[in-house]
């Protein structure tokens, strides 16, 4: 990571590796809905997820043994096969870091890393984890 104007860089392959310092690893025991609703009855489908998505969330950070000592600079975010990944990070990234400045009865309140802004974010497709999504975070 370095310091800079914001970007977008996609990057594909098997070799993606993170260099830096694993911080923490979050499991979540459910799996992020597709951001956007194909029908008028799969937005209410998608909200409702979403409220069970970020209440998993908020679980599995606070299972976690220790708190963040150190404010992480990235995000991975290792997922189970679905339904277009590409159109899940809305929910991905809002559920750690809140949405900022809405009301507490959005879904995502009390996000667990609230008003955080990672350096760098990456999804990765892993069929060898235990849950839908694990969350790495790194410094």
């Amino acid at each position: 990571m370095t310091a800079g104007q914001p970007r977008t860089q996609y990057l594909l392959g098997a070799e993606f590796q993170v260099s830096g310092q694993l911080v923490a690893s979050v499991p979540v025991h459910a799996a992020a809905p597709n951001d956007i609703a194909g029908t008028p009855g799969e937005k209410g489908a998608i909200s409702a997820a979403r409220l069970e998505y970020g209440k998993a969330v908020r679980e599995g950070f606070a299972r976690r043994a220790a708190p963040l000592i150190e404010r992480p600079r990235a995000v991975v975010i290792r997922h189970k096969p679905q339904r277009d990944a590409d159109n899940t990070w809305h929910t991905w990234i809002i559920a750690i870091c809140g949405a900022g400045g809405t009301d507490r009865d959005h879904w995502a309140a009390g996000a667990p890393l609230a008003r955080w802004r990672p350096a760098a974010i990456a999804s990765v497709l892993d069929t060898g984890i235990d849950t839908p999504v694990l969350y790495e975070l790194w410094a």
